[in-house]
C-alpha cells in the first residue's frame, strides 16, 4: 500500500482522508514551484496552482506508489478528452444552426414566402448552408480550426452558396421552382448567416481567399440566451394565438407574419443595443490606467447579462481582464492580470509548428504559457491560449507543444478542450 510523508515528518497510509489531503497539498506546492507564468489578482500575486481539476486527483486508484505526477495528470486529462471534445463541438454546432434555421423561418414568414412556394425551405437551407464546412470537424480539431468559417463564409462565394441552396431544394423537392426569385431569397438567407456570425466573438473571414483577416463585432456570445428567447417568441406566440383562436371559434388562419416581423425587429434591436453597450465598455477600459500603464489596446466580450462585460486591456507586459458593469462602473480591484511569458527558445520552436501557425491565424488575444512537460523529463510544455475563450487555468481553444531539453519539438497539436462561450 502506498504512503506519503509530509514536510513535518508525518506519514499517512494510502486510502485515508489525511493521505489525500497531504497529497493535494504537495501537488499544489509542486505546481506553484514549477509553473513559469503568473496569474495574479490585483494587487496580490498568486501562482497558478493546477492544470488539471482537483477532483481528478482525489481518487485513490489514480495515485499508487511509484506513479509519477505527469502520468496521473495525463490519465486524468485523457479519460474523457475525446468525448468531451466531440460533445462540446456538436453542442455548439447544433445550437448555432438552430438559431440560423429559426431566422430563416421567420424571414420566410415575414413575407419572402410570397416569392415562391419553396421559399421556406430555401431560406432555412440557405441560412445554414455556409456551415457545410462543419464537416471538417471529422478531421479533428486542427482541420476544424483551419476550415471552419473559411471559403463558405466569404463574400465572394455568397452567390454560389445561395445557388447551391436553391439547387438542393429543387433536387430534394423534385418540384419545379422559379430559379431567379428562389436565388434572390437564398441570397437573403446566406447573408443572414454571415451577419449573425459577424456579431459574435468567433468572427468570420469575409474576404477569403484574398485575405485571412477575421471580422468580429464581439457583441454576442457564440450561443446567446437572449437571442434564443427572442426567437422562441416567434414560435410560442403564433402557437398560443392558434390555441386561443380555436377556443373562441375564430377560424381565420394566421400566417404568423406579424410575429415573424416583430422577432426580426427585436433581434436587430438587441444586437444594436449590444453594439452600443460594447462601445461604452471599450471606452471605459481604454481610458483606465493599470498600475500606471496605458493600454496598448482594449476590448470587451459579452456575458449572459447585457450590462455586464468582460473587459480586456493589453499592457506591454501583461493582459488585464477586468469586469465592467455599466450600472456600477469598471471594477479595477476585481481585475485579473496575466503576465506575458518571455519569448523563449521553446516558444519559438513551438511557434514554427503547423498547429501553432494555423492557430496564430485565428488568435486575437493570445497568451503564451510555458511549464514543465508531463511527457518529457526536463522538457517544456508550451501553450498558446486565446483569452476570448478561456484562461491559462481553463483554456478553451489552445495550441499545445512539447519541446525537450535539447530544443527538439516532440509533439504539437490544437485542442478545443473546453470552449467557453462566456
Amino acid at each position: 500500500m502506498g504512503r506519503i510523508q509530509t514536510a513535518d515528518g508525518q506519514i499517512f497510509p494510502e486510502a485515508t482522508g489525511e493521505y489525500r489531503k497531504a497529497l493535494r497539498f504537495q501537488v499544489i506546492q509542486r505546481f506553484q514551484r514549477e509553473h513559469q507564468y503568473s496569474f495574479v489578482r490585483t494587487p496580490v500575486v498568486l501562482e497558478v496552482p493546477m492544470v488539471v481539476p482537483f477532483e481528478a486527483l482525489t481518487r485513490d486508484s489514480d495515485w499508487t506508489e511509484g506513479r509519477s505526477l505527469g502520468e496521473a495528470a495525463r490519465r486524468a486529462i485523457n479519460l474523457n478528452y475525446y468525448s468531451r471534445h466531440l460533445v462540446s463541438a456538436l453542442r455548439f454546432v447544433c445550437l448555432d444552426n438552430l438559431t440560423h434555421s429559426l431566422v430563416g423561418l421567420f424571414l420566410a414568414r415575414a413575407g419572402f414566402k410570397k416569392a415562391t412556394p419553396q421559399a421556406t425551405a430555401i431560406l432555412v437551407l440557405a441560412a445554414n448552408i455556409p456551415d457545410l464546412d462543419a464537416v471538417s470537424l471529422l478531421g479533428g480539431a486542427e482541420t476544424y480550426i483551419r476550415w471552419h468559417r473559411h471559403l463558405t463564409h466569404s463574400l465572394i462565394l455568397l452567390p454560389l452558396m445561395a445557388l447551391l441552396a436553391v439547387a438542393l431544394v429543387r433536387l430534394l423537392g423534385r418540384k419545379p421552382l422559379k430559379w431567379l426569385p428562389g436565388w434572390g431569397i437564398a441570397l437573403v438567407g446566406v447573408s443572414s448567416h454571415l451577419l449573425l456570425d459577424l456579431t459574435n466573438i468567433y468572427g468570420v473571414r469575409l474576404l477569403m481567399p484574398f485575405s485571412g483577416r477575421w471580422f468580429h463585432w464581439d457583441i454576442t456570445s457564440i450561443i446567446d440566451g437572449w437571442i434564443g428567447a427572442i426567437l422562441a417568441l416567434g414560435i410560442i406566440g403564433p402557437a398560443l394565438g392558434r390555441l386561443v383562436g380555436n377556443e373562441i371559434g375564430d377560424r381565420k388562419k394566421s400566417t404568423g407574419a406579424g410575429w415573424a416581423i416583430s422577432v426580426l425587429v427585436l433581434l436587430v434591436g438587441y444586437d444594436s443595443m449590444r453594439g452600443i453597450l460594447r462601445n461604452q465598455v471599450v471606452s471605459q477600459v481604454e481610458a483606465q490606467h493599470y498600475q500606471g500603464l496605458t493600454p496598448r489596446r482594449a476590448g470587451a466580450f459579452p456575458t449572459g447579462n447585457p450590462v455586464v462585460w468582460a473587459g480586456m486591456a493589453e499592457l506591454s507586459n501583461a493582459y488585464v481582464m477586468v469586469p465592467v458593469n455599466l450600472l456600477t462602473g469598471l471594477h479595477v480591484n476585481d481585475a485579473d492580470v496575466i503576465f506575458k511569458s518571455e519569448q523563449t527558445a521553446e516558444v519559438n520552436t513551438a511557434m514554427r509548428s503547423e498547429p501553432f501557425q494555423r492557430f496564430l491565424e485565428f488568435v486575437q488575444w493570445g497568451i503564451w504559457v510555458t511549464d514543465p512537460s508531463p511527457d518529457s523529463e526536463f522538457g517544456t510544455r508550451v501553450t498558446l491560449v486565446d483569452l476570448r475563450f478561456g484562461t491559462p487555468r481553463t483554456p478553451g481553444f489552445a495550441s499545445v507543444a512539447t519541446v525537450d531539453r535539447y530544443g527538439k519539438l516532440l509533439n504539437s497539436y490544437f485542442t478545443m478542450s473546453g470552449t467557453n462561450s462566456r
